[in-house]
């Protein structure tokens, strides 16, 4: 039997001889043609297989193209005063941008819980004013999330300094039982390392903890607290950022926590009282990461 002038029992033999092999459909069969023979045409413009890629294919993952990413804009913040009288307006939607575990647990009242995504294929939202609130750490992301989102044609986005530590030390009621301000202002080893990561952020230690310059170069070092903070924080009141920490000896209690918090406000002030060791077993950790990310994986460019 055979097909458009084929034989079916020839094909069979090829097809079954390239599957074993698991090389080039195109090349293996052109191969083993006899001369004068011609590819059939259900063979024909069959692409190489993927495991055919050379040594010169391969190449680093951290030099493969990849998107631009966007900075975040520190301009987008606005203190909790404004932020509730943006929301007497109407057309004001307040957007919660914590984990929806975090949003069950307690949220402003009427707050939308939504991810970054979950606002953007709502084109609907560009006509609203949207206010983005976050955990109040790590809050890089949440103004990332305001310039993407004004560059996708969202006008009118602010961002509550923050998140919801301060609309908490504010006095505002949250729907759920909500945890303390001063409580979620307190920063692990692996948090601290976070904040110290965005370069928006104003880190201060205490003079005691001086041996963390090593690992936080750009850090602050006090000759006394509070009052040092208070003068030194004053020099930078009128710009925005997304986080101030302050690495302390011992634990602050409750009260020094809230009275420190509002002292400084608009700025949110965030503390680390956890161990040098912690925090430097972090950082070899995260170096370690670093370098297992530049020696590898690998990716090639002739096969998926």
């Amino acid at each position: 039997m055979s097909f458009s002038g084929f034989p079916i029992k020839q094909f069979a033999c090829w097809l079954a001889f390239i599957l074993l092999a698991g090389g080039s459909v195109s090349a293996l069969a052109q191969s083993s043609l006899q001369s004068g023979d011609e590819l059939p045409e259900a063979l024909k413009g069959i692409p190489p297989a993927g495991s055919s890629c050379k040594r010169e294919d391969v190449i680093d993952a951290e030099k493969a193209p990849s998107a631009p990413k966007i900075a975040p804009d520190p301009a987008c913040a606005r203190s909790v005063q404004e932020i509730a009288a943006l929301r007497a307006q109407p057309e004001t939607i307040l957007v919660d941008l914590r984990s929806p575990m975090e949003y069950q647990a307690f949220h402003v009242h009427n707050a939308a819980s939504l991810s970054l995504s979950g606002i953007l294929i709502k084109p609907y939202l560009r006509d609203k004013t949207l206010v983005l609130m976050g955990s109040g750490k790590a809050e890089a992301d949440v103004y990332r999330a305001c310039a993407q989102l004004k560059r996708a044609g969202y006008a009118r986005v602010f961002v509550a300094q923050g998140g919801i530590i301060a609309w908490l030390l504010a006095g505002n009621e949250v729907q759920g039982r909500a945890v303390s301000a001063s409580m979620l202002s307190q920063l692990s080893a692996a948090e601290l390392w976070l904040e110290a990561q965005n370069p928006l952020n104003l880190v201060f230690l205490e003079k005691s903890r001086a041996a963390l310059r090593s690992a936080l170069p750009k850090a602050i070092v006090l000759e006394q607290n509070p009052d040092a903070l208070r003068a030194q924080i004053a020099k930078y009141k009128s710009r925005h950022f997304p986080g101030v920490v302050l690495v302390t000896a011992s634990k602050p209690d409750s009260e020094q926590i809230r009275e420190m918090q509002q002292a400084l406000q608009p700025l949110p002030l965030l503390f680390y009282s956890g161990t040098d060791a912690e925090f430097f077993a972090h950082t070899a950790q995260q170096e370690a990461i670093w370098d297992a990310q530049e020696r590898g994986p690998k990716s090639l460019r002739c096969g998926p």
